[in-house]
């Protein structure tokens, strides 16, 4: 007696089906596989362009190494270079901040690429920050829709993961 005995033409069909479900259950786990991939290296490509320019470096070279603005300075004697500087490397950072809180992009990925980077622009721009928000009558600490709020939220969730102090006032 055979294990493969078939009994009837209906028994044919229904293991066929069975078969072509199966494979048709794999495709789609393929594909679904294949479609997470490629939006994740759009998502780091995505995140290349924004962080990696030319111009962007630069901009976050000289607010990492030059830009000052103490707690007390006021906002109007800040030079064109360390404002025009500045504001771009905060609107990046804040954009790529609001993408990963979001869940749009890869947190881990964004923290193993730049983390320590945004970091360090925070801790140099955070008073240049609580300026502009007193300037507008906003909290100082920030608040939901305040200036650059993502990028203080993810600063403050993360600091911690990358082994970083907080910065000294």
């Amino acid at each position: 007696m055979c294990i493969w005995q078939i009994t009837s033409g209906w028994d044919v069909v229904s293991s066929v089906s069975s078969a072509v479900i199966a494979l048709g259950v794999a495709f789609v786990f393929w594909q679904v596989w294949t479609l997470r991939k490629e939006s994740r290296l759009n998502q780091f490509s995505s995140l290349l362009v924004q962080w990696g320019s030319e111009d962007e470096r630069k901009a976050r070279r000289y607010v990492v190494r030059e830009f000052k603005f103490d707690k007390g300075d006021n906002l109007e004697n800040l030079d064109d270079n360390s404002r025009t500087n500045g504001e771009l490397v905060l609107a990046r950072c804040n954009r790529i901040s609001f993408l990963a809180l979001k869940g749009l992009i890869s947190e881990k990925d964004i923290l193993e690429f730049a983390g320590r980077s945004m970091v360090r622009c925070w801790d140099k721009t955070e008073n240049f920050i609580k300026a502009r928000r007193r300037q507008v009558n906003e909290p100082e600490e920030g608040e939901p829709l305040s200036y650059m709020y993502h990028f203080q939220q993810f600063v403050t969730k993360n600091r911690k993961k990358l082994n970083m102090r907080t910065s000294s006032p």
